[in-house]
């Protein structure tokens, strides 16, 4: 975008451009109007006169530019935000969805009432968060492509609301058990049988277990250090359940870096083929649930909870407060006169 500069008295219409010199990115000024020696004031007047031809100059470039054509630009610059690989892997799949609907449009025809129609075309297989997260790809999508000069300006973009009942999805015993046995005996072996144990008795986030590397264990003082790779969320250190440590110390010597032998899309894949043969729903997410519920269901403090978890307090409130309420219920009657 263009900007002032000053120099000796005299002024500049500058735009830093992105070169590569010696092998690193750099901001390199370009100059594109000689002012002279101007008050500040006249310069800035300048400076607005020329963004007004310079925004018709360059945005009448991509008249033809459809959303499908602009995706990889836009891609290619989210990449170098500073995003999360999980976050920008996110991205990808939603921008596929929305080529799927409107990557033949051209960006400067998109409209309102285009993205009230995807909104509901959307609203068919998607819940409320889902429609959302890919209304938010698109709003980062039109907001590069402003910034870019592609565009002048987005449309209107309604998100649905997310006001809905949490319904806390989670295994049973006897669900844990036939899992377990299934995976044993028709899968895979004991390497996922290893990984669901290693999720199941330390409630770790999918992300978390896969890279979780053996240095993260301390078998002098049974402790597992747990790092997320979202800079949001706290890392933590929670003892080793004694069901598994004798299953991580015959391990320990592995030469491999990560404790868990699958990254978290294999164990996706895997407990799908795990879902065809049993009669109940289960996904990677549902273990750590179900974690979270048996350890409120034994009478575990909230606070020590929010330790080895990693949850926040209001997480903890928000999910699982129905489940504790039921037992709360029943420990209500315990008094008697």
């Amino acid at each position: 975008m263009p900007g002032l500069k000053k120099s000796k008295n005299y002024y500049y219409i500058i735009e830093r451009k992105t070169v590569i010199e010696d092998g690193q990115k750099k901001q390199k000024p370009i100059i594109l109007k000689k002012l002279g020696p101007i008050s500040k004031f006249e310069a800035e007047h300048e400076l607005f006169q020329f963004k007004k031809s310079y925004n018709r100059k360059h945005a009448n470039k991509s008249h033809d530019l459809t959303l499908g054509r602009f995706i990889p630009i836009f891609l290619e610059n989210y990449k170098h935000t500073g995003i999360r690989p999980r976050t920008f892997e996110l991205a990808k799949d939603n921008c596929k969805v929305l080529k799927n609907h409107l990557g033949h449009m051209l960006l400067k025809d998109i409209d309102y009432d285009e993205v009230v129609q995807l909104t509901l075309k959307l609203s068919e297989s998607h819940n409320n968060r889902g429609v959302n997260i890919k209304l938010n790809t698109l709003s980062l999508l039109f907001n590069t492509a402003i910034r870019k000069h592609f565009i002048r300006s987005k449309p209107i973009i309604d998100r649905l609301p997310e006001h809905y009942t949490f319904k806390i999805e989670r295994l049973t015993q006897e669900q844990i058990k036939e899992v377990l046995q299934l995976a044993s005996e028709r899968i895979t072996g004991h390497k996922i049988v290893y990984c669901l144990k290693l999720m199941l008795y330390t409630g770790m986030r999918p992300a978390e277990a896969a890279s979780l590397k053996w240095e993260d264990i301390n078998f002098q003082n049974r402790t597992l250090s747990i790092l997320s790779d979202n800079p949001k969320k706290k890392g933590r250190v929670i003892p080793i359940h004694d069901a598994i440590y004798d299953m991580l110390y015959t391990k320990k010597d592995n030469p491999n870096e990560n404790v868990s032998p699958y990254k978290t899309s294999g164990i996706q894949t895997l407990l799908k083929r795990i879902r065809k043969l049993v009669k109940f729903n289960i996904n990677v997410s549902m273990l750590r649930r179900t974690f979270v519920s048996i350890m409120i269901e034994s009478d575990v403090e909230l606070a020590k909870l929010v330790k080895i978890t990693g949850h926040s307090y209001k997480t903890c409130l928000k999910h699982y407060a129905e489940l504790r309420a039921d037992y709360l219920r029943n420990d209500i009657h315990k008094f008697e006169i």
